[in-house]
């Protein structure tokens, strides 16, 4: 046999697909076998008063919305206080208030700043985030709600 003939059939061999580790969770079980805590995560969860991850925080459910169109800003802060109010008996952990984009408002969304500005004095009022267009997008923010210790 010569050397053509054998690299022929070093070529044309069968091959076994090599396996592939399964890596899922590899660094949560390394972590988890080192003794090593995920601050990160943990600071994450008692930010959102929730105790659980953000992921799933954003895959809940939106429990109620709020829509704040066409109100003036202390009908608004009646209203926010009212629902928070209400969310916070029901037990809800994830709601929208739609206050507009503000198109017809030459310097933009009144609804949108003064929404914000409750929310950072909110006690109930958690994690904050702004949903897909599909979904209201830069006129709606979701709120998830604290839960009381």
């Amino acid at each position: 046999m010569d050397f053509k003939e054998i690299l022929e059939t070093w070529e044309n061999r069968p091959r076994k697909k090599p396996e592939q580790p399964d890596t899922r969770g590899l660094q949560e079980r390394w972590l988890s076998s080192h003794a090593v805590t995920d601050k990160d995560a943990l600071r994450e969860n008692a930010a959102n008063g929730s105790g659980i991850s953000r992921k799933e925080l954003e895959r809940l459910p939106v429990d109620a919305e709020l829509d704040l169109h066409g109100y003036t800003t202390v009908e608004a802060e009646y209203m926010l206080e009212a629902f928070f109010s209400k969310a916070e008996r029901n037990g809800w952990k994830k709601v929208s208030i739609i206050h507009g984009k503000g198109n017809h408002s030459k310097d933009g969304s009144v609804l949108a700043r003064f929404v914000r500005v409750w929310l950072e004095s909110c006690p109930s009022a958690g994690r904050r985030m702004t949903p897909p267009a599909k979904d209201g997008g830069s006129g709606t923010i979701i709120v998830f709600i604290k839960r009381k210790s």
